[in-house]
């Protein structure tokens, strides 16, 4: 672009020593409209596109809905009106937790969602079973979910040694834990993984679990509750990109005890309410997405 630019200014500086020449972009080569019909034609296929609410009107519609624009023009409106309002998104207690745009998703699915919170360390002497019990309280008085806890120390898996790797074949089970543990996983709309870290990382018993499965956790959402050093935050790094690899989404908050808050933990009574009672309000938020995703993603895979 600024080639062009400088070529214009040339043109006009020797405009008086010939004709005057109009400077346009150059018009996009035929490989680049191809592209564009094959980007255009994704997203018309795309299960958002079909989805009831502002979400899924697409641009190419006229202000009414119903009657197409010219060819090369879009109602700039429907865009606007389809965008999310910042007002409404975020963990507001309202009932006001997710964009308007995206209320259509909800009303396509009127199950309650299950979520599982994943507890990820097998020690017999865990602090997990602390945030466990809070969890447990907090997220299972919620009424727009229903609530399961599934804990590495009780599924008995051997450690990983299938024949083929799980995305190549899905619940393809070569064990009676394996196969049972699928099918809860298979039941689930999203998952809440309670994290320790110990050496920087999370737990290997947590990894086995992940590495015994992909379809049943696939398209679905995962939340995170960390604790350790810096609150369990490398521990969860690393296990968004290994949920990413399941082709999974995982939600943007999360939540954290540090080590230096144990004590208080362990101790209990006003100490112990004090630490999780300031944990509540980031825990309303990270759940209220957890279920909007949920929500969309049951919607999408029941298309």
């Amino acid at each position: 672009m600024g080639g062009l630019r400088r070529i214009c200014a040339r043109h006009h500086r020797h405009a008086g020593r010939g004709p005057r020449v109009r400077c346009r972009a150059p018009a996009p080569h035929a490989g680049f409209r191809a592209v564009l019909r094959r980007a255009r034609a994704g997203a018309a296929r795309h299960p958002a596109a079909h989805l009831p609410g502002p979400q899924g009107r697409r641009c190419s519609s006229g202000p009414s809905g119903d009657r197409p624009l010219p060819a090369g023009r879009r109602d700039r409106g429907a865009c606007r009106r389809a965008r999310p309002d910042p007002g409404r998104c975020g963990g507001a207690s309202d009932g006001a937790a997710v964009p308007r745009c995206c209320e259509g998703i909800l009303r396509m699915s009127g199950a309650v969602p299950h979520i599982a919170i994943v507890v990820g360390s097998a020690r017999a002497a865990r602090f997990a079973d602390y945030p466990l019990a809070w969890l447990r309280e907090r997220v299972g008085a919620r009424d727009d979910l229903r609530l399961s806890v599934i804990d590495v120390r009780d599924v008995g898996l051997p450690s990983y040694n299938l024949p083929k790797p799980p995305a190549l074949a899905p619940r393809e089970y070569s064990s009676r834990q394996q196969r049972a543990l699928g099918q809860r996983l298979d039941e689930v709309d999203g998952f809440l993984f309670l994290v320790n870290e110990y050496n920087h990382g999370y737990g290997a018993a947590l990894k086995n679990m992940l590495d015994h499965y992909f379809a049943e956790f696939e398209h679905k959402p995962a939340a995170f509750f960390g604790y350790g050093n810096v609150g369990g935050s490398r521990a969860i790094e690393q296990l968004r990109q290994v949920v990413a690899e399941l082709n999974m989404v995982s939600v943007r908050e999360s939540v954290h005890i540090f080590g230096m808050q144990f004590p208080a933990v362990r101790e209990g009574g006003p100490a112990a309410a004090e630490v999780f009672d300031a944990l509540e309000p980031r825990l309303t938020v990270m759940t209220d997405h957890l279920l909007w995703w949920a929500r969309a993603l049951n919607a999408a895979r029941s298309a």
